[in-house]
């Protein structure tokens, strides 16, 4: 069983370095969020119960960040600078009162960490079963950081920071330096002390040399030069030299456990370096802290001493090491420009290009014919930054075009910024994600392009390349507000109001960009969001599943976050992505966001849901292609096909409720449709099994309301909310069939990234089809790879997995019905599976339409082309690409 962790997070110090005398440290941004606030979201997303800031310096400064975000947070008071040691031990105080004993992960504010570093130091933890775990990595030359100090074997024995080793060097040098001589000129001492130590390190060296002889508070002379205020001059004996520091000191040798090391051979012995960040077991920490002593120069209490503590007890604590491998994961910074170096790193992991421009301050805006000129002519290192993102086939023509569009719409010398948003193929978990589920997603080399200007009022004009078809629109933000219920985002989008705008405006593209506009106006309340102008183009085939609409809310959301400025993660934005779709009137979940922000080119990312979470990449097949087949057919999300998807989020939601009626014991244990599997609710597969099958196979709205007073309320209104979003279905809601789709496409879809990993692609073809079949509404032809179990045939299979008899191995050979294919979507899948070197094939999208996704292997693929066009069926190779990104000109 995992133990829970908790953070100490030390924000107390000055960070005077910063150059603020106003504010802290940890309140400076990283690309428009506090870092203290990253901080904040990293731990909770990873599983930290309580998060205890320490502040000292600027408390206020924290404190009010802090509560904007956490209202809530436990604070520890440093009354005074006594160091990291004295800082966690104020923390620790309050973890014990709390009687806390499981893991506390001790951290710096400053730190900007990818959550996986925490997650797997977390699992090295509990693996290894150490009384501490610290972050580390190989020490870079010249590096200033803490060096590890490891015995033969290889344990962890203590933290050698690289001012006491250079303490050493110096010691070792001014005893070299005595000779055969009695005494030593002070002069000669400094000009010692400040070539090896530096000028700080010189003056607390000086200060353990000179004390008690009343000159201790004397300058450091460094030939002419004088540092400090105070005396200058005087000599040490030999004498008084070797009273001060030990015979070990003197000979600036370093005891490692039994072994000694000279100190000029330290970094040739200890390669690595502590990254400040530990996880300890709770009562380990508390024992330690109790221990420590403050240095004896600056008499402050430093929390690397701990580990030498650890090291001398009866019986020696077991300190292990996480290598970090890329330091990019585990970042803090110290001053100004060690700031925006960390800020780069993350404007590169968010996907905004660097790109080369004369451009002073590195912005994101510039001139829309400079843009054109950079991307006419584009030097070797911009050319390397677009391969990052496209490979080998970067579409400058296509990105001009919309450039060329907006310049004679608006001007060319508007200064502007670039948005690319592509569309995405959703591999494996579809209709899930609303639910709790997983997905399995990768962006594809169909995109829309955003080339958008701000402006100083509220007002938003669009335009397309594609006049003819999408009209250009113009809207005041602050008007639209007011046409809304502006309460809350749920009251907002279930207004009537609402519904008379969407009605009167059914299928207008604007909505999709009024939509992300309202999602982030309504996040932020108190301001006013400037509009832009945009210019917009894209080769994404509209309702053909692969997310055109979902392309343009992200790119509107970038833009718009960019222009206000707004402190928004990439994280984030995904989410109020989705929420800010269902302003059409769909209530699906963020998906295909995910993958359309945060996809990686060439992989796979299997992306979790409540909390939000990236959870997992693996490169697609080598030797396999990603062929669509676009049916032709219209997947609108209005109208008709609005009302089937809501119907089908309904039936998991009455599942949902049902399965808790039936089981009021188990009700507090589920909150999603994926709390619904036997290893989380703690039952047999037979009673799962059993319940399941008590779910209705076919219910009408009017039954469902009749058992509303066995509902709990808020169950009650969650329905209620729903069954205003669509038109109650004739037959009633398929709620069984739909529960089973979802439980076993969740399944499906916790395996997709193990078969890619092993490149088994028979294995992931078979879930395909299985997970096809769930949404297929016609019988195949004879001969074809896909069946769909007959009325009452899973029924049986479902009560043979529980029983005795033999049974599907897994819920993933399950298939469920959830029904959102048309006849001619079954007979693409039919067809194609049917030829030579196709592994599998399924619907793509949400339904109703759109695409058919085949898994070819590569030999087989012009093939299977050819064959799909002699049928009047148009195929394309899906590449993986990089997710949406602004580009950067700097």
């Amino acid at each position: 069983m995992k133990r829970p962790f908790v953070t100490i997070i030390l924000a107390g110090g000055k960070g005077t370095r910063m150059g603020s005398s106003d504010k802290h440290k940890v309140c400076f941004d990283v690309l428009g969020v506090p870092v203290i606030i990253r901080a904040l979201e990293t731990y909770n997303l990873c599983g930290s119960v309580v998060n205890v800031v320490v502040i000292g310096a600027m408390a206020e400064s924290v404190m009010a960040t802090v509560n904007q975000r956490f209202p809530g947070t436990p604070y520890a008071f440093q009354e005074k600078p006594r160091g990291t040691g004295d800082a966690a031990r104020k923390g620790a105080e309050i973890l014990e009162r709390m009687r806390f004993d499981g893991d506390v992960l001790v951290v710096a504010g400053d730190k900007v960490i990818d959550p996986r570093v925490i997650r797997r130091m977390l699992a090295a933890h509990a693996q290894s079963g150490a009384d501490v775990t610290l972050a580390t990595a190989k020490r870079p030359p010249n590096s200033s950081t803490g060096i590890l100090l490891k015995s033969a074997r290889g344990g962890i024995l203590g933290i050698l920071e690289e001012a006491e080793r250079r303490r050493l060097v110096a010691l070792a040098k001014i005893n070299d330096a005595f000779g055969q001589q009695g005494q030593l000129a002070r002069e000669a001492m400094d000009r010692i002390l400040v070539e090896v130590c530096g000028e700080k390190g010189a003056r607390a060296l000086a200060r353990e040399i000179w004390k008690g002889t009343g000159a201790e508070s004397g300058s450091i002379t460094a030939g002419s030069a004088t540092v400090g205020k105070g005396m200058a001059g005087g000599t040490l004996s030999r004498e008084e030299f070797e009273q001060r520091f030990s015979k070990d000191e003197r000979l600036g040798c370093l005891r490692v456990g039994n072994e000694v090391v000279p100190a000029d051979e330290i970094l040739q012995r200890f390669d690595q370096m502590n990254l400040s960040t530990y996880l300890f077991r709770a009562p380990v920490l508390y024992d330690a802290l109790s221990r420590l002593k403050s240095s004896r120069a600056s008499q402050e209490e430093y929390l690397t001493d701990v580990f030498e503590i650890l090291a001398r007890r009866k019986k020696p604590a077991r300190v292990a090491g996480c290598q970090i491998e890329d330091l990019r994961d585990l970042m803090a910074f110290n001053n100004p420009q060690e700031l925006l170096a960390v800020e780069e790193v993350y404007r590169q992991r968010q996907g905004q290009v660097v790109a080369e421009t004369p451009s002073s301050h590195g912005e994101m805006l510039a001139p829309a014919v400079k843009w054109d000129n950079l991307l006419q002519n584009p030097s070797p290192a911009v050319r390397r930054h677009f391969h990052q993102w496209y490979g080998e086939d970067v579409p400058w023509q296509q990105i001009r075009k919309v450039l060329g569009a907006f310049m004679n719409r608006y001007g060319a010398q508007r200064q502007v910024t670039i948005v690319r948003s592509p569309g995405r193929i959703n591999l494996m978990g579809r209709h899930i994600d609303h639910q709790g589920g997983t997905v399995n997603v990768m962006a594809v080399n169909r995109e829309i392009i955003m080339v958008a200007a701000p402006r100083t009022d509220d007002v938003v004009s669009l335009a397309n390349t594609e006049g003819g078809q999408f009209a250009e629109e113009v809207f005041r933000i602050s008007d639209l507000v007011a046409s809304l219920n502006w309460d809350d985002w749920q009251r907002v989008i279930d207004g009537p109001r609402l519904r008379r705008l969407l009605e009167a405006a059914r299928g207008d593209w604007a909505n999709y960009v009024k939509a992300a506009i309202l999602r982030l106006q309504e996040l932020f309340r108190d301001r006013q969001l400037f509009g832009l102008d945009m210019m917009v183009s894209g080769d994404i085939p509209m309702g053909a599943g692969l997310s055109s609409s979902s392309a343009l809310v992200v790119a509107t959301a970038e833009a718009v976050r960019v222009f206000n400025r707004l402190p928004v993660s990439a994280r984030r934005l995904v989410s109020l992505c989705g929420e800010g779709e269902w302003f059409v009137g769909t209530r699906g979940g963020a998906a295909d966001h995910a993958a359309i922000r945060l996809s990686h080119r060439g992989c796979v990312t299997r992306v979790g849901f409540f909390p939000f979470k990236i959870e997992d990449s693996a490169r697609f097949f080598p030797g396999h292609d990603l062929v669509a087949c676009n049916s032709g057919i219209y997947a609108g999300k209005s109208s008709d096909a609005r009302n089937t998807f809501n119907a089908k989020v309904t039936a998991y939601h009455i599942g949902r409720v049902w399965f808790k009626m039936l089981r009021p014991d188990l009700a507090s244990r589920i909150e999603h449709l994926r709390d619904i599997n036997p290893g989380h609710l703690g039952i047999t597969r037979p009673d799962f099994a059993r319940l399941l099958l008590q779910l209705p196979s076919r219910i009408t709205r009017a039954k469902v309301q009749a058992a509303f007073g066995a509902i709990a309320a808020p169950e009650r209104d969650v329905l209620d909310r729903m069954f205003l979003t669509h038109e109650a279905p004739a037959e009633g809601y398929a709620v069984r069939g739909v529960v089973m789709f979802g439980l076993s496409e969740m399944a499906r879809a916790q395996r997709c990234l193990g078969l890619l990993k092993k490149n088994d692609a028979r294995s992931l073809g078979q879930l395909m089809t299985a997970s096809h079949n769930g949404d297929r509404v016609s019988r195949p032809a004879s001969g074809s790879k896909g069946h769909k179990a007959p009325k009452g045939v899973e029924d049986q299979q479902l009560a043979d997995w529980g029983g005795k008899k033999a049974g599907p191995a897994d819920l993933a050979s399950f298939s469920g019905d959830y029904g959102c294919s048309l006849p001619a979507i079954d007979r693409i899948v039919d067809f194609a599976q049917g030829l030579p070197g196709v592994e599998g094939a399924q619907l793509a999208g949400a339904g109703l339409g759109g695409c058919v996704m085949v898994l070819v292997r590569k030999p087989h693929t012009a093939g299977l082309l050819k064959a799909l066009a002699d049928q009047g069926i148009r195929g394309e190779v899906f590449r993986p690409i990089a997710g949406a990104c602004s580009l950067v000109m700097s």
